[in-house]
């Protein structure tokens, strides 16, 4: 009989109430079978100060007081996983659609890793076309040939995105948690460089989940903010990699510009682009 492992939910939501969230939504509807395969915490970190959600039985609740993004959630919900001794920490943004044959494979993927395994990964596509997890050369950093992993254990260079992945509670804490100097863009190409770095793998389950990426509709989620924050912690990405990265990266903005001047949607972060090529990366970060 399987192992019943226990796991602890960390849904973060930002201007969304729990009955807006696909994520808990569909957590909570499957929560009675979920409970047949694991034992299964569920953790809201709600990032809307303005809008506290209230106690409820069926999970616990975090009201920020103020907008805390990514990071520094996580390592809340990192902090609570280990006190109560729990093994795995499974990430999720509030428009993640799970569904029971995501938890039948996590169960399988569970039985199938080694002791060096910090994270277990869905498969993510977008237009037919996976984008997560995603493997690169550490020579050019994460925004070159790209290339999707393959189904099983992996050793190389990779990263996925955070929703739906499943982290070692242990393996994150031994590189320094999640780190806080990302905190909500590159936060997931980080962590995951950081422990590849540190020789631990990574396992991608053969089933696909539904997500929406809002950062690749540029027409209606896009903002001059959002777009410098994106520039900002690329560079400090491919600063953390190394001299290589930083010339691709280099080269790769300035490119973008050059297309984004032909783009009716982009043409506005035209200038934005080519000033980030040359603007430096604060010291403190």
């Amino acid at each position: 009989m399987p192992i019943k492992h226990h796991i602890q939910a960390i849904v973060v939501l930002y201007n969304c109430s729990v009955s807006q969230s696909k994520s808990l939504t569909s957590l909570l509807k499957l929560k009675r079978e979920i409970n047949d395969l694991f034992d299964l915490d569920i953790l809201i970190y709600n990032n809307s100060p303005q809008n506290p959600i209230s106690p409820n039985p069926d999970y616990q609740i975090y009201n920020s007081a103020y907008n805390s993004m990514l990071a520094e959630a996580y390592n809340y919900a990192l902090k609570s996983a280990i006190n109560k001794q729990i093994k795995w920490l499974l990430l999720l943004d509030q428009d993640t659609t799970l569904n029971i044959q995501y938890f039948n494979e996590l169960q399988k993927s569970l039985s199938l890793i080694n002791n060096n395994t910090a994270c277990i990964a869905p498969i993510i596509t977008h237009n037919n076309k996976q984008i997560s997890p995603v493997q690169y050369s550490p020579l050019f950093g994460p925004k070159w040939f790209l290339k999707p992993t393959p189904i099983g254990l992996n050793n190389n260079c990779l990263f996925a995105f955070n929703s739906g992945t499943l982290i070692n509670t242990s393996a994150i804490s031994s590189i320094g948690n999640f780190p806080t100097e990302f905190p909500l863009d590159d936060l997931d190409i980080c962590y995951f460089y950081r422990l590849y770095k540190n020789n631990y793998t990574t396992y991608v389950m053969p089933i696909v989940i539904e997500h929406q990426l809002s950062v690749l509709d540029y027409a209606k989620n896009m903002t001059p903010k959002r777009y410098q924050s994106i520039l900002h912690y690329d560079k400090l990405m491919a600063k953390e990699i190394g001299i290589s990265a930083q010339i691709a990266l280099f080269i790769r903005v300035f490119l973008r510009a050059i297309l984004q001047i032909f783009s009716k949607h982009k043409r506005k972060y035209t200038k934005q682009t080519l000033k980030s090529l040359f603007s430096q990366i604060p010291k403190n970060n």
